[in-house]
């Protein structure tokens, strides 16, 4: 039976710009980015004998899973995976002997406690983060403030209390506006460490502030 993997001959030249398949998954990217770093083990595989699959993408017998975040870190070293698959990709970076993304994952701080900011919230913040966690996809919080408690609620926009109360919805005190966007983005922050993008939207009125979180989970992507 043939084999489906050719083997590089290493006197072929790499294009300026490739596609690769690690483990099924497809990427396109450069030759100089796969050798930022002359030390790597992608430096050294792209120096040398590379495979090519049935298509003629350079191949590696990895997990294209986590690949992606391996690319995005060589194009950007702002660019770290969400906290909740730091060990997966830590073994790949190891594998890749990527020492600077390794000791990055090893000494990251991997868990963000916002709860002291919020001492005064009720419910409490990990309450808050609980239910949001349980509630799924879609969450409202409505953020009541107590410095506005003596003021007379001025009411929902036309339609609006439909489309907000349609998912799962929190009822929360804050003292203040300040204190209630903190909060948000703090959720937000926390949401993203969880691996999950969330698009807000907010509505503020002169007694609330009205937050609706729809999460979207990490999606895996071809680039």
């Amino acid at each position: 039976m043939e084999s489906t993997l050719e083997n590089l001959n290493i006197s072929e030249q790499f294009p300026e710009v490739i596609t690769i398949n690690v483990g099924g998954f497809i990427f396109t990217t450069t030759i100089g980015t796969l050798r930022k770093y002359p030390q790597s083990g992608l430096a050294v595989m792209f120096g040398n004998n590379v495979f090519k699959d049935k298509d003629g993408n350079y191949f590696i017998d990895r997990n294209g899973k986590y690949f992606q975040y391996i690319l995005s870190y060589l194009r950007d070293e702002s660019c770290l995976p969400p906290v909740k698959i730091f060990k997966q990709v830590l073994v790949e970076a190891k594998f890749y002997n990527l020492k600077t993304l390794v000791t990055k994952l090893e000494t990251c701080e991997t868990k963000y406690d916002f709860s002291a900011k919020f001492p005064n919230v009720t419910p409490t913040y990990h309450a808050i983060r609980e239910k949001i966690s349980r509630f799924g996809l879609k969450t409202t919080l409505l953020i009541t403030l107590r410095e506005t408690s003596n003021r007379k609620w001025d009411g929902w926009p036309s339609g609006s209390g439909h489309y907000y109360f349609h998912t799962g919805s929190i009822s929360v005190t804050c003292q203040n506006s300040d204190e209630a966007h903190s909060l948000i983005n703090c959720l937000w922050k926390d949401l993203y460490l969880a691996g999950f993008e969330a698009d807000m939207e907010v509505l503020e009125f002169s007694n609330a502030v009205v937050c609706k979180f729809e999460l979207k989970p990490e999606v895996l992507f071809n680039s």
